[in-house]
């Protein structure tokens, strides 16, 4: 899989600001048509333990 940066260091997946899931799913944030990055979202998030 590529490498895939994440911020989001409260997520179980991120490794060193890098995304580790096997698969990530990324879905529009509350709109029709997405038309930026803020009208997506990760759907791949699982908290840390």
């Amino acid at each position: 899989m590529a490498n895939i940066k994440c911020n989001v260091t409260e997520c179980g997946f991120n490794n060193s600001v890098e995304c580790a899931a096997p698969m990530i799913h990324v879905d529009r944030n509350s709109t029709k048509s997405a038309g930026t990055s803020e009208h997506t979202k990760c759907e791949t998030f699982k908290p840390k333990k």
